[in-house]
């Protein structure tokens, strides 16, 4: 039989292996199937009865933890080809089995669709001969085994072919094969019951042994009500001291001597139990394979020599590591049941926390210490955790070489090329321009003329104001012959206007030719478009840019004290850093610094300040003014961790501040 009952509608907890007991393997399991077994039996039973079939066969579905397959088959002794031949002709027709292994998951999977009717299908079925029948002598009905919506088999049983309509007959099986799921749920409730009982004992166990004061008090608890409860001769406990285990606590002994040769042999029961990692139970069941069988020599050597005895060996555990090993012992001819090695194996998951618990809390500062300084020593040297100490001997090599290594300082700031002198030109008056001479980029002069204005308006105006200044003069001047002194004068206050005038326009004609002020060369928009169009002195027309260039640094704040030392340090033609264009970034020109505006430029993520420097010998002809990049002063030594902790160090400083 492949499968077993569970506690569980869950697929896959009908069937498949049980846990294995120190030797046992399975042997939880063999009731659960004989129960599901025994079941489907009398379901196949019923079935027959009801179909008047000749022979019934079950199937189980396949899951994780188990292989599937045929389950259970009946044959009703009233059959006319008799129980024994109709079942051994089933068994020996592969192919038939087969075909009906088929039909029963094909009934299976249209339930899980969500139409569980019965499947039909005609086969042939008889005595010897029966594969050279022309016609199919029995109907094959696969009824699906339902549990909570999930079908888990299917019965199939052989009806023999009749002319009436076996619509009826179907619906009958269908019903019938409803108790499958009222099944599960019975088993589940006997095992829910049974794992409640065992938690009842282990909790009434552990509330016993809470009333130790110490660890080897509570093992003592541990050790009498396990003895008493079991049915044991004696129980031992023993838990982890260095790379032993030490007995802390056996049932009938107050004191343990050490030097006994029972403590001796009960020692190495349990070095031998923990060296193994895994229950041990002897003596040991023929039946198993050479895989489970277990080392069980000082466990022979001790049932010997105080017995002859059954023994069983349990490792206790913390988080997964072995603190210590529980021995118990009964009459050899009274072995542990297997039923009770599930609620011994639950017993060992709480003793080992309990008293390991208790074994910490007993310890003294010092104990502490030294308990505390091995669990590190082992920590770093020991075999475990390979993989984390490679990693944190990694992390601590790249701490020290952060820390020791020394690296150049640097300071870095955002920089622009500008040039050292820049001149803007406006025109002198209202006007229109006739004449532009440069365009962007052309090299002048300084007094180069390299645009003119339009002067006919003002030449008129003077043309105006020199006919009126005549004028006016030749009447001063006739005034002046009368003898009429007063005229004479406020006409000589009006030829002193007139003349202040005249020259304000000559200067406006003279200005009207627009020099270079300085040599360089032309920067801005071209003036092709302004020609014959007005023009005011509030309109810049262009820049004259002068070849050499300066670096402006946009240094953060708190940097600025180190641009100000190494300024301070080298007033010369000291060489403080390098810049570095964007357009040139394999470029490194060196830098002197010269000033620093003093007052700071807010700017997204804080405040900066302009630091200008020159570059040191001739600039290169593809620098540009305008061209951005990084610069990078030099300030030093330090290391790459103090480097990184440094911004830290900053805002700590700046939150922890009072």
């Amino acid at each position: 039989m492949s499968a077993s009952a569970s506690a569980s509608t869950n697929r896959d907890d009908i069937g498949g292996p049980g846990p294995t007991a120190g030797g046992s393997p399975r042997a939880s399991v063999a009731p659960a199937q004989q129960a599901l077994g025994t079941y489907l039996q009398g379901l196949l039973a019923r079935m027959c009865e009801i179909s008047r079939a000749h022979a019934g066969l079950a199937y189980i579905r396949p899951g994780a933890q188990r292989t599937g397959g045929l389950a259970a088959i009946h044959s009703p002794a009233s059959d006319r080809l008799g129980q024994d031949e109709l079942a051994r002709q089933l068994r020996a027709d592969a192919s038939l089995l087969s075909r009906l292994a088929r039909l029963a998951e094909r009934a299976a999977e249209q339930a899980e669709r969500g139409n569980p009717s019965v499947i039909s299908e005609s086969v042939v079925l008889g005595g010897v001969g029966a594969l050279y029948h022309a016609q199919a002598t029995h109907r094959a009905l696969a009824v699906p085994l339902l549990a909570q919506g999930q079908a888990e088999g299917a019965c199939v049983v052989l009806t023999p072919i009749q002319g009436s309509s076996t619509e009826p007959t179907e619906n009958t099986l269908i019903v019938a094969a409803e108790g499958f799921e009222g099944f599960l749920w019975a088993q589940r409730a006997l095992a829910e019951a049974e794992r409640t009982a065992r938690l009842r004992e282990t909790l009434e166990m552990l509330d016993a042994a809470q009333r130790g004061p110490s660890a080897g008090s509570m093992g003592s608890l541990f050790c009498d009500e396990l003895r008493r409860r079991f049915g044991c001769s004696r129980v031992s406990v023993g838990l982890v001291d260095g790379n032993d285990i030490r007995a802390v606590a056996i049932s009938g002994a107050d004191t343990i001597d050490r030097r006994n040769p029972a403590v001796e042999s009960i020692e190495s029961v349990m070095d031998e139990c923990a060296d193994q990692d895994i229950e041990v139970v002897y003596p040991q069941p023929e039946e198993l394979t050479p895989a489970e069988r277990r080392v069980v020599r000082a466990h022979g050597d001790l049932s010997r020599r105080f017995g002859p005895s059954s023994i069983l060996s349990l490792p206790l555990r913390v988080d997964g590591d072995l603190v210590g090993v529980a021995v118990l012992e009964r009459p050899a001819d009274d072995p542990f049941p297997p039923g009770s090695l599930g609620l011994l194996r639950l017993v060992a998951e709480f003793i080992g926390p309990a008293v390991w618990t208790r074994r910490l809390a007993d310890r003294g500062v010092l104990r502490v210490c030294r308990d505390r300084l091995a669990e590190f020593s082992t920590m770093l040297v020991g075999p475990r955790h390979t993989l984390k100490k490679l990693v944190g001997l990694l992390v601590l090599a790249v701490f020290i070489v952060l820390a020791a290594l020394p690296i150049p300082s640097r300071v870095r700031a955002d920089a622009e090329a500008k040039p050292a002198s820049i001149r803007a030109l406006t025109p002198p008056f209202s006007g229109y321009l006739t004449w532009v001479g440069v365009k962007p980029g052309d090299a002048v002069e300084a007094g180069q003329v390299i645009a003119r204005m339009d002067t006919t308006e003002r030449q008129a105006q003077l043309a105006q104001l020199d006919a009126q200044f005549a004028v006016i003069r030749s009447q001063r001047e006739a005034e002046l012959s009368r003898g009429r002194m007063e005229q004479a004068e406020v006409l000589g206050h009006r030829l002193s206007e007139i003349n202040a005038q005249r020259e304000f326009l000559r200067h406006e004609i003279e200005r009207s030719q627009i020099r270079a002020p300085i040599s360089g060369r032309v920067a801005g928009t071209d003036l092709e478009p302004w020609i014959d169009a007005p023009i005011s002195p509030e309109t810049t027309l262009l820049r004259i840019v002068v070849d050499d260039s300066v670096v402006v640094l946009r240094v953060a704040e708190r940097d600025v004290a180190v641009a100000q030392r190494l300024l301070d340090r080298d007033s010369g033609a000291g060489r403080h850093g390098t810049f570095s264009p964007s357009a040139r970034p394999e470029s490194r020109l060196a830098l002197s610094l010269r000033r620093i505006n003093p007052q700071a430029e807010a700017v997204v993520g804080g405040n900066v300040y302009l630091v200008e420097a020159e570059l040191n010998g001739d600039a290169p002809d593809w620098l540009r003014p305008g061209m951005t990049g990084k610069a990078r002063l030099r300030a030093g030594w330090t290391t790459p961790l103090a480097r990184l902790a440094r911004p830290l160090v900053d805002r700590a400083q700046m939150a922890w501040w009072w």
